[in-house]
């Protein structure tokens, strides 16, 4: 794809996560919930509060442990738990769920003690997280928009936020809800820089 300037991430040194992303970790969890405290609870992070920030290499640890043992499927339903717990912008329908997806990710996060949204301007704070950058339908009625995510976190997390909130926001005038797939060709796993996910509907 041209035109397009694909996020970059940098080092994970001095960034936090809002405690709202640690909860929703341990309610994607679900039987394993007891299981992912002990985890968390060796890495640092005990009784995690939705309003304390959190170093957040020691998710990535867990994060890491649950990609080599492959599970793949809690890592997506992590993901869509987060969709209720972590802080998010005002939204009612899809496009916005989507355009807000990287709003979202620098509001749940800070480098160093600076928090990487402003609320006063609306505008995120450059601080090398990495984006989620939207490629909306064109403009002759598209039902196809393209999420291209360079975050710190894995591709199954993402793609089960995408899929909920795809659940949660059905487009206007339409009878399904939008599917969401994975671009198998572009993926981080595949030592791509991003991952890429295709939204039809």
């Amino acid at each position: 794809m041209t035109g397009i300037d694909y996020p970059k991430r940098g080092s994970i040194e001095g960034v936090e996560v809002q405690g709202g992303v640690i909860l929703g970790f341990l309610q994607g969890m679900g039987v394993f919930k007891q299981t992912a405290l002990k985890i968390l609870n060796e890495h640092g992070i005990s009784d995690p509060k939705a309003s304390r920030w959190y170093p957040l290499e020691p998710l990535q640890l867990v994060f890491k442990k649950m990609e080599d043992e492959g599970r793949s499927s809690t890592l997506k339903l992590i993901g869509a738990a987060v969709i209720n717990t972590a802080q998010w912008p005002e939204i009612k329908s899809l496009g916005k769920s989507l355009c807000s997806l990287d709003i979202s990710y620098h509001m749940n996060h800070r480098r160093n003690g600076k928090e990487c949204f402003d609320p006063r301007t609306g505008k995120v704070i450059e601080s090398k997280l990495g984006h989620c950058i939207l490629v909306p339908p064109n403009r002759n009625g598209g039902n196809r928009a393209i999420l291209i995510n360079a975050s710190f976190y894995p591709c199954e997390f993402v793609l089960g936020m995408v899929q909920a909130l795809a659940h949660k926001f059905k487009p206007k005038e339409c009878s399904h809800y939008a599917k969401v797939r994975h671009d198998p060709v572009e993926c981080r796993k595949k030592g791509k820089e991003t991952c890429r996910y295709i939204i039809e509907w």
